[in-house]
């Protein structure tokens, strides 16, 4: 007869938190992506990518790659 691992159920809670985060962060990531205040035409979103190349008024973003500091350093210095 085998036994369960003790720690089994609390290494099951913490893949459902991770996945939970998971899927906010992406959430986050696609509003920001979307309002960020580029024109539609600008976003790139094929293939599940989130990308703004609209290079009037900022560097390309990947909003899917770049870190959450990346992406704050260059919203801050929109071309208004």
């Amino acid at each position: 007869m085998m036994e369960s691992c003790p720690l089994a159920p609390e290494r099951e809670k913490e893949t459902e938190m991770e996945r939970a985060t998971d899927i906010d962060e992406m959430k986050l990531r696609e509003l920001l992506w979307l309002g960020h205040g580029c024109p539609i035409l600008c976003l790139y979103g094929d293939d599940g990518e989130m990308q703004c190349n609209n290079t009037k008024r900022h560097k390309p973003i990947d909003f899917l790659r770049n870190s959450p500091f990346e992406i704050e350093k260059l919203l801050k210095n929109l071309k208004r």
